[in-house]
């Protein structure tokens, strides 16, 4: 125990010294005259309490405890006080000193046992203090994750979350496929990795993927000496303590979340433990509620049997696309494209054989547009394709390009049958053939219904079209 006694009378001090050596012999005491030093020695010095007599040379008690509340030194104080000075007393509790004692009697025969009790009971509240804000902060955490369904952001919030909770220097999640073992998403706040790259499989965690492999928490108070550690990713700092607990999705084991260096350097205590493992448990619900509100969100404006767009999604963003080019003065085309023929194949082979003929034809046109442009399936086997800063001509060639694609490919169905299968594609650009976007979708049916009077297997542009009526 070290104590700061702040007292200029030199029988008082004498009497208080005795006491200690005769009670508490183990106790280490500073002894200080004046008030103005003991705001800045009790900074360099860490002190269990502060013994301070309220009549000191050059600042009184009350300006002592206004000095210390001013540095935001946070140590429990006695006011030693003179008979009669009850007000002093009083106003001292006021302003942050932990008890006080009236200068009666024999006060100093109680003192070590007064500062033993003082002591204590200030450690309670500190640690009460603390468990009520990191209740607060987990509290204000898991308000934000509730609110985040982005995956990614999700990530960074956790981590960011356990760096204010957990009081460390930096925090690392890995989110982990159980059955591949690979790395599905690393977020990181205060640590990043020293070589950028990410690990892709749990093997390449090294200590970080421990409390995955053992299903359990893992601690390190001398990470370096870890016979893995040589297997952990490097990091832009050092690592010399580290708290790892699992996260589970689904109720399965799914990743890690792991704070590193504590900011004063004491070890982990089992409080801070706990509030990791709630962090975890939170987190590993919000991802859970954010996967299933995305798939949710996902299957309203996709198609369940190939995994494109569906038709609702279109028409909006056929919308979105319209007011743009509208604002940037700009073309966009659309491809209204139906398969020849579609019918023969299902009558023939049964439907299964038609959904597996529809998701190849999905793959043929994905794969001859640009990443950027929008398709969807518009109906049983038409597609749609909007085209953005396309002209006619152009989106005539990317039609023709999907046209042959088609055209050449061999369509195996589950039978094991080949078969040969045409498209036929209405193109319709805006602003060349309509001025709304209602309009273009209407004039991009009567090339596809002019290709289909014409023969098959052929492209045409509404404009073109419009020329022969």
């Amino acid at each position: 125990m070290r104590i700061l006694l702040a007292e200029d009378n030199q029988d008082q001090r004498d009497l208080i010294l005795r006491s200690f050596k005769s009670q508490m012999p183990e106790a280490f005491i500073d002894v200080i005259r004046e008030g103005r030093s003991i705001a800045g020695k009790i900074s360099e010095t860490r002190y269990d309490i502060l013994i301070l007599d309220f009549s000191l040379p050059l600042m009184n008690g009350l300006e002592v405890l206004a000095a210390l509340q001013e540095a935001k030194n946070i140590v429990p104080v006695i006011m030693v006080t003179g008979q009669g000075d009850e007000k002093i007393a009083v106003e001292a509790m006021k302003n942050g000193a932990s008890d006080y004692i009236i200068k009666s009697g024999r006060y100093y025969d109680n003192l070590p046992m007064i500062v033993e009790k003082t002591i204590v009971q200030f450690h309670l509240k500190l640690k009460a203090e603390k468990s009520s804000l990191k209740l607060k902060v987990l509290h204000e955490i898991s308000l934000s994750m509730t609110r985040e369904r982005n995956e990614e952001a999700l990530g960074d919030l956790i981590v960011s979350g356990a760096v204010t909770l957990m009081e460390t220097e930096g925090a690392a999640m890995f989110l982990i496929e159980p059955k591949t073992r690979g790395v599905t998403l690393s977020s990181f706040s205060g640590v990043h990795l020293a070589d950028k790259h990410s690990p892709v499989l749990i093997d390449s965690l090294g200590l970080f993927g421990e409390s995955f492999l053992t299903r359990s928490i893992f601690m390190d108070d001398a990470p370096q000496k870890h016979v893995l550690f040589g297997n952990t990713p490097a990091f832009d700092r050092q690592v010399d303590r580290l708290l790892s607990v699992p996260i589970a999705l689904q109720g399965v084991i799914s990743g890690t979340l792991t704070v590193v260096n504590k900011k004063h350097r004491e070890p982990f205590t089992e409080e801070e433990v706990t509030a990791l493992q709630t962090l975890a448990i939170q987190a590993g619900a919000a991802i859970d509620n954010a996967r299933f509100i995305q798939e949710k969100e996902k299957q309203a404006v996709t198609d369940g049997l190939t995994g494109i767009y569906n038709r609702v999604e279109f028409h909006k963003r056929i919308s979105i696309e319209y007011e743009r080019s509208l604002r940037n003065r700009s073309d966009f085309s659309i491809l209204l494209i139906d398969i020849d023929f579609f019918k023969r194949i299902n009558d023939s082979y049964g439907h299964p054989a038609g959904d597996v003929v529809l998701k190849d034809v999905v793959k043929i046109i994905q794969n001859c547009i640009r990443n950027f442009d929008f398709m969807a399936r518009y109906g049983g086997e038409e597609f749609i394709v909007i085209l953005p800063e396309t002209d006619g001509i152009r989106a005539a060639l990317v039609a023709d390009r999907i046209r042959s694609s088609v055209e050449d490919h061999s369509f195996i169905i589950p039978s094991r049958e080949t078969e040969h299968l045409t498209i036929s594609a209405g193109i319709a650009s805006f602003p060349l053939d309509s001025a709304t976007a209602e309009d273009i979708i209407t004039a991009a049916d009567d090339a596809l219904y002019f290709c289909k009077n014409s023969g098959r297997n052929r492209i045409a542009r509404f404009s073109e079209i419009a020329k022969i009526k």
